[in-house]
């Protein structure tokens, strides 16, 4: 699996390391020139995973292009209250077409880690 990310060295980037390394899940960086073209390539299925900011995704989480699967605050974030948390800066999306096998791969190997409760 990938993610597309800033450049290296950006928060994006390291949130997305940060995750990898307490997740101990094996993605590879793509690096991005900005958030809204790693967000085009999630949408398109060319990465698999992104870190976004809440307002730079919110609309394409809302129409179901992608999905969250979890966002950074300390407590569930009141525009996207189904969504699970875990702590760093940045939203964690999926593409709508990775494959859910893929997802929740990453999913059950992050729950398998110690979580903070919502």
């Amino acid at each position: 699996m990938n993610y597309g990310a800033t450049a290296t060295g950006s928060t994006s980037m390291l949130t997305a390391e940060l995750f990898k390394a307490n997740a101990n899940v094996n993605i590879v960086h793509v690096p991005y020139k900005s958030v809204a073209a790693a967000l085009t390539d999630v949408i398109a299925g060319q990465v698999h995973l992104s870190m976004s900011v809440t307002p730079c995704a919110l609309a394409q989480i809302k129409t179901h292009r992608v999905r969250a699967l979890a966002v950074s605050t300390p407590k569930r974030s009141a525009v996207l209250p189904d969504v699970p948390t875990f702590v760093v800066d940045f939203l964690l999306l999926s593409s709508a077409l990775t494959p859910r096998v893929e997802a929740a791969a990453v999913d059950k190997e992050y729950r398998g880690r110690e979580c903070p409760s919502d």
